[in-house]
C-alpha cells in the first residue's frame, strides 16, 4: 500500500455516491485520495425515473452534477466508462486512463434483465436511465399528438394503447403515473379518454408482496379506477414491434400497443460477470458480512451489484436505494477503520419501511407495520427522497435540489 491510499469508486448511484460523500468527511487529504468515476458526471435518483418517463417531471429535477459534491482536495470526478477490472494487479480499466487502487468501491448499478424474452430488447422502451425515460415521455406524447392531428380515416387505435409488462415495484410506480398523465395529454389534444386502452401484463401470481393483501389489493384498485386493467399470472414470452405474446392459463394471447414497456426486471452490472465468474448470478455477488467481496479485503460491491444476506435469513435482501445508501455509508466506515489499522464491522441492514408513490396525488407506505394512505403517502415518499439527497450529498445540496421545495407545494 503506498503512503497515501488511493480509493477508487465505480458508479455515483445512490451507494457510490454515499461512499464518497462520507470518506471525504471521515478523511483528511493527507491520509487518502478518492476518486469516483461514472459515466455520466451526474447523479440521478434512479427511484423518480419513472416521472420522467411520462413526463411527470423534468430530468432536472430528479439529477445534479457530481462536482459540488466531490469537491474536497482529495476527491475528484472522473468522468469516464468503466471498461473492465483487473483484481490480481489493483487496476481498473476505464475509457479515460487506468487507475491503480488500494481500495476498490464497486457500485456500478443496474440494467434491465429480459429473461430471455424474445424481442423484448429491441422492441420495448425500458426504464434504465434518463435518456431512456425521456424517449418514452417524448413517444407517448407523439402517439397522442399524431393519432389527434390525423384525418378520422387514418387514425391509428393502437397509438392510445399502452402495454407494460411486469407488475413489480417500478411497473407499478409507472402505471400511477400512466394514471395522472392521461387524462391531461385527452385533455391537451381533445382525446375521448375512453379510447385509451392500458394494460399491464405480468408473470407475477401476487401483486406487491412487500404489502399487505389487502394494501396490494387497493393499489390495484385505485390504478384500476384510471383505466388500468390487470392480466397476472401471465408470462410473456415474445415482444414484437408492436405487441406483447403471452400465455395464461387460458391459452396464448396477444395485446398490441404503439407504446410497450418493460419493467419486469433488473439485474447488476454486466461487469461483474466479467471480473468475478461463475460466482454472480443475475449481476450480483454475495459479499461477505463486512460487504468485501469474497477473497478480496480491500474490494468492497454496493447496491444493485450485490447479494448480501442478513444473519438468520437465507436469500439476499432486496436492492433499494435504502440499502445502497447504508451500504455506502458502511463501506467507507470499513475503508476508514482499515486504514486507521482498526477492525472492520459487519454490515447491518435496517429496514425503514416501504413507500410506493402512484403518481402526484397518490401513494401507499407500510412504515414497518404503519400504512400511510393517498396523498400523505405521496408527500412522505418526496420528503424521504430529499433526506436520500442529504444522505448522499449534504444539506446543502439537499436544499437547492428542486425536489424539497416540490414537498410544500400543496
Amino acid at each position: 500500500m503506498t503512503t497515501r491510499p488511493h480509493i477508487v469508486i465505480l458508479g455515483a448511484g445512490y451507494g457510490g455516491l454515499c461512499a464518497a460523500y462520507r470518506l471525504q468527511k471521515k478523511l483528511q487529504p493527507g491520509q487518502a485520495m478518492i476518486t469516483l468515476v461514472d459515466r455520466n458526471g451526474y447523479h440521478v435518483n434512479k427511484i423518480s425515473l419513472h416521472e420522467v418517463a411520462l413526463g411527470n417531471a423534468l430530468s432536472q429535477d430528479i439529477s445534479y452534477d457530481l462536482v459540488p459534491v466531490v469537491r474536497q482536495p482529495h476527491a475528484r470526478v472522473l468522468k469516464a466508462e468503466v471498461l473492465s477490472i483487473d483484481r490480481k494487479n489493483q487496476l481498473v480499466h476505464t475509457s479515460e486512463e487506468d487507475l491503480a487502487y488500494d481500495y476498490l468501491v464497486i457500485a456500478l448499478g443496474f440494467v434491465p434483465e429480459t429473461f430471455g424474452i424474445q424481442g423484448m430488447a429491441e422492441n420495448a422502451f425500458q426504464i434504465e436511465n434518463l435518456a431512456q425515460s425521456e424517449a418514452i415521455a417524448r413517444h407517448i406524447e407523439d402517439c397522442f399528438r399524431r393519432y389527434a392531428f390525423a384525418d378520422a380515416a387514418d387514425r391509428d387505435p393502437l397509438d392510445l394503447a399502452i402495454l407494460v409488462g411486469g407488475s413489480g415495484f417500478t411497473g407499478t410506480e409507472l402505471l400511477g403515473e400512466i394514471g395522472d398523465r392521461v387524462p391531461l395529454l385527452c385533455k391537451k389534444y381533445g382525446i375521448d379518454q375512453s379510447l385509451v386502452s392500458i394494460r399491464c401484463v405480468s408473470a407475477d401470481h401476487q401483486f406487491l408482496p412487500m404489502f399487505s393483501p389487502k394494501e396490494a389489493q387497493e393499489v390495484m384498485d385505485y390504478l384500476v379506477s384510471c383505466g388500468i386493467s390487470f392480466y397476472m399470472d401471465a408470462m410473456i414470452h415474445e415482444a414484437t414491434p408492436k405487441s406483447f405474446r403471452f400465455k395464461d392459463e387460458n391459452g396464448d394471447h396477444e395485446f398490441k400497443a404503439n407504446t410497450l414497456i418493460w419493467t419486469g426486471g433488473v439485474s447488476g452490472s454486466p461487469l461483474m460477470k466479467e471480473t468475478f465468474g461463475d460466482a454472480v448470478k443475475r449481476g450480483r455477488l454475495i459479499v461477505n458480512s463486512d460487504l468485501t467481496a469474497p477473497g478480496y479485503d480491500n474490494i468492497y460491491v454496493l447496491g444493485d451489484c450485490a447479494a448480501f444476506i442478513s444473519k438468520g435469513k437465507d436469500r439476499p435482501e432486496p436492492t433499494t436505494a435504502q440499502i445502497a445508501t447504508q451500504m455506502g455509508y458502511h463501506a467507507a466506515d470499513n475503508i476508514v477503520r482499515t486504514i486507521l489499522r482498526r477492525p472492520r464491522h459487519a454490515f447491518v441492514y435496517h429496514y425503514r419501511g416501504t413507500v410506493c408513490s402512484l403518481g402526484a396525488r397518490h401513494g401507499l407506505a407500510d412504515l414497518k407495520g404503519r400504512t400511510v394512505k393517498g396523498f400523505l403517502a405521496m408527500r412522505l415518499k418526496l420528503f424521504i427522497e430529499s433526506v436520500t439527497d442529504y444522505k448522499v450529498s449534504g444539506l446543502y445540496n439537499a436544499i437547492k435540489h428542486t425536489r424539497l421545495f416540490k414537498l410544500f407545494n400543496f
